[in-house]
């Protein structure tokens, strides 16, 4: 981060809060410069997932596709389908 006051890049974080939601982190910083103290809010992007396929098509990630159709069609299939729901979900 720039310092507002003189433009230096050199600074160090003194306080960070996260939001309620979780997707905004509002960090205090001082800059080592001129002790100017300011404020900054870093705002969380999620980008979609998107998978490639074998010949290099790229789709946006379907989490449905992942859980199966026939669970007869994998042994165990209650325990994977939680493992699945858990690193998905």
């Amino acid at each position: 981060m720039r310092c507002p006051k003189c433009t230096s890049i050199e600074d160090k974080v003194i306080d960070s809060r996260i939001s309620k939601e979780g997707n905004t982190i509002r960090r205090r910083r001082e800059c080592l410069e001129c002790g100017h103290r300011f404020t900054t809010i870093e705002n969380l992007v999620r980008d979609g997932i998107v998978v490639i396929k074998r010949d290099e098509r790229r789709e946006e990630f379907d989490r449905e596709k992942l859980l199966p159709a026939d669970p007869r069609g994998l042994p165990q299939a209650s325990r994977r389908s939680l493992r699945i729901t858990m690193i998905v979900g």
